[in-house]
């Protein structure tokens, strides 16, 4: 039996089992997220005991110009400053019911989507009330598919799908048009980027074009869209830099926004009828290893993760131009750390990032006038290894897909904390984890 045939057979397993009259997997909910400050922020309040989790609370800001601050992680910090595993633990965040979650009938018109280094992606209902996830039902890339990145549609009719292929000569993309009633994928057609390793997969706000960022050859792929939204033959491929890794327009699809791991920068393009033209400048160099990047949603503010090291970088945008402009950089983690994924919440009030290397969600608070950033805490509980995270378009709810555990968790979203509860216990999926995103119909 081959690898693909039994995590396939696991996983309907899997779902038949969680179908049948055994107990809902989301139970009693625990939360865990840390709330952080600085270096020298000192410990206060009794452990929190209830839900399964405890919050721990430190004073002070992870703001720094230019070099970022070193301090603040999920172990509260000493009066010297120092971490300290064994610190005390902080109260509770209020703002939240830690009550055993009880999902009540609903027919489910949002749907979660996880996918990662092989073939299934696995397809979850979404309680909109709870944020409780059901199994319902499975696609697939096919034999030996690695769909490490999904983006839909603007009108929700269709995923597509990036299969990376790192150990194959060629990358492609796969368009499935999308049940609206159970959110099922049915395979369109698929289409060769004309390169090998695919590190990510956008589509035009338009709709009319999907674009693949190319690991190994360092370009991006412009393929246009049919209409019944499967893709066109590739275009001809255009330079970005060293190992881009993600997609990003503005909201009117005039600009392009592609971070390159090894060049160091963001290229920024200019875009028109599928073309693609380097805007001057061509890129804006970012002091790590660019990975991931995300717009607040007025797009003056744009901020950038980089994989080395976990470290944030601000930066304005000129939305006329279409030009980034650096303007800060933060540490989200207390040591040089993998980075993965940066997401800002749709009230653009906060930002949170994914740290691999210390298995954590970060949670920063924007100001709205200035762009820049206070670190509030971490959530840890239950997260192993964290690559992409999704939020809900209510900013309600996220959920985070971990890769060493093979699950993924959700989160309840205190919207004026901006801090994370911990809803029931990770779920399990038929891969390692990469992406997982949040598609709510109408």
């Amino acid at each position: 039996m081959s690898r693909t045939t039994f995590v396939l057979a696991a996983a309907a397993a899997f779902f038949n089992a969680a179908c049948s009259d055994a107990p809902n997997p989301f139970g009693a909910s625990g939360a865990s997220t840390s709330a952080a400050g600085g270096g020298s922020g000192a410990t206060s309040g009794p452990a929190a005991t209830t839900g399964g989790g405890t919050t721990e609370v430190g004073t002070g800001s992870a703001t720094t110009g230019g070099s970022g601050g070193a301090g603040g992680t999920s172990d509260v910090p000493d009066a010297a400053g120092s971490d300290d595993a064994s610190g005390g633990a902080g109260p509770v965040d209020a703002g939240e019911d830690r009550a055993p979650m009880r999902d009540a009938p609903e027919v489910a018109r949002s749907f979660v989507y996880v996918s990662g280094y092989d073939a299934p992606i696995m397809i979850f209902g979404m309680n909109t009330t709870t944020g409780a996830l059901t199994p319902a039902g499975m696609g697939t890339t096919g034999m030996g598919g690695e769909p490490t990145s999904l983006v839909f549609s603007p009108d929700k009719r269709v995923v597509y799908a990036g299969d990376e292929q790192k150990n194959n000569p060629a990358s492609r993309v796969i368009a499935f048009s999308i049940d609206p009633a159970s959110g099922a994928l049915t395979e369109i057609n698929r289409e060769n980027t004309g390169a090998t390793t695919l590190a990510d997969v956008g589509v035009h706000p338009s709709g009319k074009w999907v674009l693949a960022a190319n690991y190994d050859t360092g370009d991006v792929t412009v393929f246009p869209v049919r209409a019944d939204g499967g893709l066109g033959a590739a275009m001809p491929r255009v330079a970005a830099g060293g190992q881009p890794h993600f997609i990003l327009f503005d909201s009117a699809g005039q600009y392009l926004f592609v971070p390159c791991v090894a060049a160091g920068h963001v290229a920024m393009f200019r875009f028109a009828n599928g073309v693609l033209t380097p805007n001057q400048p061509a890129s804006v160099a970012v002091n790590g290893s660019p990975r991931h990047i995300a717009l607040t949603p007025d797009e003056r503010f744009a901020y950038v993760i980089s994989q080395s090291d976990s470290m944030i970088f601000s930066f304005t945008l000129d939305k006329t131009t279409g030009r980034l402009t650096p303007l800060e950089s933060v540490a989200s983690t207390a040591s040089p750390t993998l980075g993965a994924h940066v997401a800002v919440h749709p009230s653009g009030k906060f930002l949170y990032a994914s740290s691999r290397g210390d298995n954590s969600i970060i949670i920063f608070a924007i100001d709205a006038n200035t762009g820049r950033l206070t670190r509030l805490g971490y959530q840890r509980d239950m997260i192993s290894y964290p690559w992409w995270f999704g939020l809900d378009p209510t900013g309600q709810f996220l959920y985070v897909a971990s890769d060493r555990s093979t699950s993924v968790l959700a989160h309840r979203v205190n919207t004026m904390t901006g801090l994370l509860q911990t809803i029931g216990m990770p779920l399990p999926v038929a891969m390692r984890p990469t992406f997982v995103g949040v598609l709510s119909l109408p």
